[in-house]
């Protein structure tokens, strides 16, 4: 396939049919982590260009650009560079935005002369800098007042009277869904100096940040809901830490993950705690590992304090806390690492530009490692920085952009596009990223810690396959150990690539069009595979290196400086472009082209034997003096072709002579050489020698043109077009998954606890008359020894690999009581608070709102052996109220995304308990006044059974395209014959019919519903197989 066909359809049907992103949100990029990681910004809307510094609000200034923004989203880029100075204060008050600081050429890209604030949804802010200045008065840098699903990424934020970095919500909850990473809040003025904050604010995630020479609020926060990640942050010379709440209400509990993080107190000064001002009954605090150094001097030496320090942690931290032995919440932060290791990385990655620090932030670097610098009151304090303590950036020049979508045209022309003709809400490789997104994270990528690991059967392309759905960037090192990885479009990307690995280790890579583009090395071992059936494979500073398993070059190009290949290794060459300037190894080249050295006239050295059995040997001359030349350590066995190629206007004259092939021996023959060409051996090195003595003609190759060359990237325009391997076809998306309901029941009875004395916190209550089967009851007003009584269900979804593939997820809980046949449905009723005491079977209560379902840490210490995924249902909200005959429903929305998310997690325990903080009193038990279930689970009189519903979607089976929901031999079939006919249910090379979907068939030989293969693919005779796929080709290009 050398050709990209796009999909005609739009992204909504493109999320329906992709399966590893039809399940999943996609994150707003890649690098995006915690509670604002889905953010959408400005996907599928316009681009704005900013082309001017200047804020008067006319078309082309930043101001314009926010203000006007259009509801369906806008991104804006930047063709200038410098300061833009604000009249008034910046707010951004419409939905779906981003800001795309990266864009912006020279040294990027600041805000300063007042706040800039947000109060709007879906809101993406990347690599910017605001610096108000002591002339702006009393405002923060950044504000954010209310709006969900806001991320800010690289980001520089200083030089307040106020706070540096505030998310301050106008009502209770007014913003939810937040991430602050990877951003400096550094050099608070005047008295105040303050860093961030927090308050009236749900799900918080600041991770990866460095505060700096802020005096105090380093953070102080308040945060609700789920609570607040505050992760692998470094704070350097601050009075005052982290403030816990400082208050004494009892109307919130506020709720605080603090992990992984490194408190330095300033040059001199010494014990200033990391945490202060909690209050028992309003803070709940979960300490996990952190780094606290505070004696004030320039060594690096913090020490390292745990959650099980806590009791003689008087001097790091202060106040009283409800003390957590688990983490709070649902949305961690997977890039979490040691304090030490976050200390490296904050430091290395932190800013609107890392990559090219302005004064101000290298500064700030400079004074963390050399344990220098201090607080200031006005931000001409900072000696010898540039304009006035703002330092100067640089204005450069943005890359040419003709079609003004955003993406410069050279960018676009790499990556297949057409700069001519807009394209920012394209999807070139289909992935649910837009072109122009696809553009801004590749210019702003950052590398994982550790290694990206791919899962089960799929597209290169599809992030829902990897870790935590981190889309591979050039700088990330990935590895697809097992499973199958396809390469089929445009624009995938690795730093290092590993295939396979242990000797067990068989994962494979399939290349069969599009590109990969690896920046260091790609490493073939234990029963790992490659098998390239076109496209490229580009490997630009490093090498290939097949140390183990195999690596197939069937067609397409595979580029790179070196190649080794490994005595226990295979290298197999039948067909496609292989360009090296080295290699170690054998080589038998049974049917390609050799060309040697990079473009142009190239010396290249093989460390083996070359034979040389069939294709062509390619030699390029520049001039008299100057061709391609391979040395051979080894033998050389001669074949094939010698294809003679003269670059530029250079005519050789006759009887020129050039060295091309030399090696221990030579021998065999070309069956023919280039016309106007003749050779000649001398003491086993063959010399090219122009003149009319020359051989026949070179014939035209036919099928996919092998080349083993020596070169980093070969000459395009001077190669012969290679066929096709399918013909590719438009596809228009119309499939409808079809879905079979399945319940499964709890593995074990429900698990309850019992943690009082009185029959008030009594879990088992057997009792007697109506509802009576299970009547777990909690009183907030007696004893706390009764209080924070839980009930535990757990089942197993080990049957579903692909847990992707279960929808409507609900929770269907049963009561069984007398007759088995005569069940009721479980229901989660509230007393209204106060009413603590009356009898179940009262008519006379009165029934209230639920309080909601808490998650605490009995629960959580005293829940043994859960294994999986442990969630309080809590987490999923509840609707209606829980009066007589109505039941509060868990959101099944949020139920089915979290077992969607699974993975390779088999066991689901759900938690219903009931905590301190909140007040009233709730029951589980059953009505007789309820439906009763048809269709019941059986179970003895005063037992407990719960089931958990959902639809697994199979008519979409991937592979299976005769779509009778098993693919089978009847599914090679139906490929081999269908022609240039779309195939249902195909994943790979979508719209294009070819060699990927047979590969991707073998793959998933025997799948039914679970997403995984379940046999292995009887493969045809080798002969059979090649009749078969050529067989295909031909019936395609009719």
């Amino acid at each position: 396939m050398t050709t990209l066909v796009r999909v005609a359809a739009t992204l909504v049907a493109l999320l329906a049919w992709t399966p590893g992103l039809r399940a999943q949100q996609i994150k707003a990029f890649p690098q995006a982590e915690g509670y604002g990681e889905n953010a959408r910004g400005g996907r599928g809307g316009d681009v704005y260009h900013v082309t001017k510094l200047n804020d008067d609000g006319s078309v082309g200034t930043l101001r314009y650009g926010i203000e006007n923004a259009p509801g369906a989203g806008r991104t804006i880029v930047f063709d200038v560079g410098g300061w833009i100075n604000l009249n008034s204060k910046l707010g951004v008050t419409r939905d779906n935005i981003t800001i795309a600081g990266q864009t912006a050429p020279g040294g990027g890209v600041g805000v300063k002369g007042h706040q800039f604030s947000v109060g709007a949804d879906n809101i993406i802010v990347r690599h910017m800098r605001f610096r108000p200045g002591k002339g702006a008065g009393r405002v923060d840098s950044i504000s954010v007042s209310s709006g969900h699903d806001i991320i800010f990424d690289h980001i520089s934020a200083g030089f307040s009277y106020d706070e540096n970095a505030s998310a301050n919500a106008t009502s209770r909850g007014g913003v939810y869904n937040l991430t602050f990473q990877h951003s400096a809040i550094a050099y608070g003025l005047e008295d105040h100096s303050a860093g961030s904050l927090i308050q009236n604010v749900n799900n918080l995630s600041y991770h990866h940040n460095l505060y700096a020479h802020n005096h105090t609020r380093n953070p102080k926060a308040r945060v609700e809901g789920d609570g607040m990640d505050w992760v692998n942050n470094v704070v350097y010379d601050y009075n005052n830490g982290f403030i816990a709440g400082d208050s004494d209400t009892t109307d919130y509990f506020w709720k605080v993950n603090f992990d992984g993080n490194y408190y330095i107190t300033g040059p001199g000064d010494g014990g200033r705690p990391m945490i202060n001002s909690g209050r028992e009954h309003n803070y709940g605090l979960y300490f996990g590992t952190n780094a606290y150094d505070n004696d004030g001097d320039a060594q690096h030496d913090g020490v390292i304090y745990t959650g099980e320090d806590r009791r003689t942690l008087t001097n790091v931290v202060t106040g009283t806390y409800t003390w957590s032995e688990t983490r709070y919440g649902t949305k961690d932060v997977w890039q979490s690492e040691t304090p030490q290791d976050a200390y490296e990385r904050v430091l290395a990655n932190f800013g609107a530009t890392p990559w090219n620090r302005d004064e101000v932030d290298q500064r700030t670097h400079d004074n963390v490692v050399n344990r220098t610098g201090s607080l200031i009151t006005r931000e001409s304090d900072l000696a010898g920085i540039s304009n006035g303590g703002f330092g100067t950036l640089a204005a450069g020049s943005a890359p040419n952009d003709r079609d003004s979508d955003g993406i410069p045209d050279e960018w676009e022309n790499r990556h297949g596009t057409n700069p001519l003709s807009p394209n920012n809400n394209g999807d070139f490789d289909q992935d649910g990223y837009t072109d122009l997104e696809e553009y801004l994270n590749d210019i702003a990528a950052s590398k994982a810690i550790g290694v990206l690991d791919f899962s089960g059967v799929g597209r290169y392309a599809d992030w829902g396959r990897w870790t935590r759905q981190w889309e591979p960037s050039r700088l990330d090192d990935v590895r697809v150990a097992t499973g199958a990885a396809f390469v089929d479009a445009v624009g995938q990307k690795a730093g290092s690539l590993f295939i396979g690995g242990a000797p067990s280790s068989n994962g494979r890579l399939y290349v069969t069009s599009g590109w990969i583009e690896v920046t260091d090395n790609l490493v073939v071992s234990g029963a790992g595979r490659v098998e390239q059936h076109g496209g490229e494979t580009r490997v630009l500073n490093g090498g290939v290196e097949v140390e183990g398993g195999a690596y197939r070059l069937l067609g397409g190009e595979l580029s790179t400086p070196s190649l080794t290949i490994s005595s226990t290794a295979d290298f197999e060459f039948k067909g496609g472009v292989l360009a090296t300037d080295e290699i170690d190894g054998d080589i038998l080249n049974q049917g390609g082209r050799l060309e040697i050295g990079a473009a142009g006239a190239t010396m290249a050295i093989l460390n083996g034997d070359l034979a040389l059995s069939a294709g062509v040997l390619a030699v390029e001359l520049d001039s008299a003096s100057n061709a391609d030349a391979l040395l051979v350590s080894g033998d050389i066995v001669l074949g094939g072709v010698l294809d003679v190629t003269t670059l530029g206007s250079y005519v050789p004259a006759n009887g020129a002579r050039w060295a091309i092939l030399g090696g221990a021996s030579l021998t065999g023959a070309f069956e023919s050489v280039t016309p106007g060409f003749s050779i000649e051996e001398i003491d086993n090195v063959l010399w090219l020698v122009a003149g009319p003595g020359a051989s026949q003609s070179v014939p035209e190759t036919t099928g996919v043109v092998l080349v083993l060359g020596a070169a980093t990237l070969l000459l395009v325009a001077r190669r012969r077009p290679t066929a096709a391997c399918g013909l590719a076809a438009a596809l228009t998306l119309s499939l409808t998954a079809s879905a079979q309901a399945v319940t499964i029941a709890t593995i074990a009875d429900a698990q309850l606890s019992e943690n009082g004395t009185t029959g008030l916190g009594d879990a088992t209550d057997s009792g007697s008359g109506t509802g009576s089967s299970l009547n777990a009851r909690w009183n907030y007003a007696s004893t706390p020894s009764n209080r924070n009584e839980w009930i535990a269900l757990k089942f197993d979804l080990s049957a579903y690999a692909d847990k992707s593939r279960l929808n409507n997820v609900s929770l269907r809980p049963t009561m069984f009581r007398g007759n088995a046949n005569n069940s009721q449905t479980l229901r989660l009723y509230a007393l209204t608070p106060g009413t603590a005491g009356e009898d179940w079977n009262e008519s006379t209560i009165t029934y209230g709102a639920m309080p909601g379902f808490t998650f605490d840490s009995f629960s959580t210490t005293n829940l043994l052996n859960v294994g999986g995924p442990l969630v309080d249902l809590g987490n999923f909200g509840y609707s209606g109220y829980t009066g007589e005959g109505n039941v509060g429903v868990i959101n099944p929305a949020s139920l089915t995304n979290l077992v969607q998310s699974m993975g390779d997690n088999d066991l689901l325990t759900l938690l219903v308990s009931y905590g301190a903080s909140a007040n009233g009193q709730w029951r589980i038990a059953s009505r007789e006044a309820t439906a009763t279930e048809t269709s019941a689970l059986t179970g003895p009189a005063g037992t407990f059974a719960a089931r958990l519903d959902f639809d697994v979607t199979y008519g979409g089976v991937l592979g299976d395209y005769n779509d009778d929901g098993v693919v089978d031999a009847a599914d090679y079939t139906v490929w081999r014959d269908s022609g240039s006919a779309p195939l249902p249910n195909e994943e790979v090379s979508p719209g294009v019919n070819d060699i990927a979907d047979y590969l991707y068939w073998a793959e998933r030989y025997g799948a039914t519903d679970t997403g995984l293969p379940a046999t292995a693919v009887p493969e045809p005779a080798t002969l059979l197989m090649i009749a078969a796929v050529a067989a295909g080709n031909l019936s395609r290009r009719r």
